[in-house]
């Protein structure tokens, strides 16, 4: 009889576990009253960068925003963001396939990622415009929103396989 009561109470505890882990999500939700807004911000972020127009690209940062991990700088403002991409535009078309957006917010307080973010996967295809190379880059990106806005975006992507398809060597360090 006590095996019985035992296993019970095992069964019970495991069937209610999830809804006891649960009870506290209230920290973190995918459905928030801005989340459409937040996807459409960043959506219209890749849509102009595959369209070439940097305009509108920096039109989704607010004016004090920041953008961390894109090429050899670990963090651009708003203004070093349309240089840098200016620049990325005038030698490459970049193309978008595989596309993943997923609209988070976290509502923990003392959270360093409190805020409504969209996270986003897919891969940037750029074509070299001199040569008609092409260079197929899987990314992640982390957006912060606010009103609308992007105040920090997070790129993730492997830059050895860009260099490398480039003709660049990497060259061990002489000992």
């Amino acid at each position: 009889m006590r095996t019985i009561k035992t296993t019970i109470a095992i069964v019970l505890t495991l069937l209610f576990l999830p809804a006891m882990s649960f009870s506290q999500g209230d920290d973190v939700t995918l459905d928030f009253e801005s989340s459409a807004a937040s996807l459409e911000t960043v959506k219209n972020y890749t849509t102009a960068l595959q369209e070439g127009n940097a305009d509108r690209m920096n039109n989704q940062f607010a004016p004090s925003a920041m953008i961390y991990g894109l090429g050899d700088a670990d963090s651009l403002n708003v203004t070093q963001h349309k240089t840098y991409m200016l620049e990325s535009i005038n030698n490459f078309n970049h193309s978008f396939s595989n596309q993943t957006f997923l609209p988070v917010k976290v509502n923990t307080a003392d959270s360093p990622v409190k805020g409504e973010w969209v996270l986003s996967w897919g891969v940037n295809t750029l074509t070299e415009k001199e040569t008609d190379k092409t260079i197929r880059v899987p990314y992640h990106t982390s957006c912060l929103i606010e009103n609308g806005k992007i105040t920090e975006m997070y790129f993730y992507y492997n830059r050895l396989n860009i260099i490398k398809n480039l003709g660049y060597t990497v060259t061990p360090p002489s000992e």
